[in-house]
């Protein structure tokens, strides 16, 4: 691999907005580096859909927070690189963990480097209900994690 593909999964934290610091600093000036925002979100909860919700109306406030996020995103970054070597994209998480999601899509885009925020959860949090970037980090035989804290 050539270190120049990074998968950034993004969301409305805190963590994220250390992330475009820390890549920003990090990739300041290359111009063969193409990063790729991810937003995944989850599934609708059980009964979203007996209250009367419909995926279209969920999915659509999903994408338009993630437009948000992406946005300042990229202008964060747009400090260190060209606009044009960012690519955004949001995904329903449907059924799978979202570490799941961040890996195929990780795959699919053959990046060299997945970041994630620490969100800083609890233990007793990540004993119940796991950790993403623990979760991706285990899985991260062919390719670097950055956890930013």
């Amino acid at each position: 691999m050539s270190n120049n593909r990074f998968l950034m999964a993004v969301d409305k934290t805190a963590a994220s907005q250390r992330e475009f610091q820390y890549v920003g600093e990090m990739i300041r000036g290359r111009e063969d580096i193409k990063i790729f925002l991810l937003h995944v979100f989850p599934s609708p909860p059980p009964d979203y859909y007996t209250q009367g919700g419909n995926q279209e109306d969920y999915i659509q406030e999903y994408e338009e927070q993630a437009a948000v996020i992406f946005k300042e995103c990229s202008t964060s970054l747009s400090k260190f690189i060209n606009v044009q070597q960012i690519s955004t994209e949001s995904v329903m998480a449907e059924g799978k963990s979202l570490s799941d999601v961040i890996l195929a899509k990780q795959k699919e885009c053959e990046c060299d480097t997945v970041v994630l925020g620490k969100r800083g959860i609890s233990k007793a949090e990540e004993f119940l209900f796991g950790s993403v970037s623990n979760a991706v980090v285990r899985a991260s035989h062919d390719f670097t994690v950055w956890v930013v804290s």
